[in-house]
């Protein structure tokens, strides 16, 4: 009885999983980013949203999300945006792609009043090297010039 049971449960483990997955594939690609709206200055402490536009490289493509990679270089932060686009392999009815707005959310600034943050906000590839449209916002508000 139990060679029983071992072998129904074998057969049952072996026909569970089926390799014929009809779900859509999904494929992830990077989409250029146009612009990026940042403040003059941070002050230390203060949760942070900006608004970033994007081109997706084609209609099909949906915004997926920002990848975000950080630095730390003693008083200057780097911090490297990527925006993710997702696109439905089966899909074929694209229209001409159109630039995108999403918000990239709660950044929490952290430095003091010596610190820089420096965005690399990725752009395209040329000759294979990435590529960025770089911004630097100090923190604290910066001393007014007289002229």
């Amino acid at each position: 009885m139990k060679r029983i049971v071992l072998i129904l449960a074998c057969i049952y483990t072996l026909t569970g999983c089926s390799l014929d997955d009809d779900g859509a594939s999904l494929s992830l690609s990077l989409a250029k980013i146009t612009d990026a709206q940042m403040p003059d200055y941070f002050e230390t402490g203060e949760v942070y949203n900006f608004p970033i536009s994007y081109m997706p490289s084609n209609g099909c493509e949906e915004f997926y999300g920002f990848d975000v990679n950080r630095e730390i270089n003693g008083n200057v932060r780097h911090i490297y945006v990527f925006a993710v686009t997702a696109r439905y392999l089966d899909r074929t009815d694209c229209d001409d792609p159109t630039e995108q707005e999403k918000e990239l959310k709660n950044i929490v600034i952290t430095g003091d009043e010596n610190t820089e943050y420096v965005f690399h906000f990725w752009i395209g590839e040329e000759n294979d090297e990435a590529q960025y449209l770089d911004i630097t916002v100090p923190v604290g508000e910066p001393e007014a010039t007289e002229e």
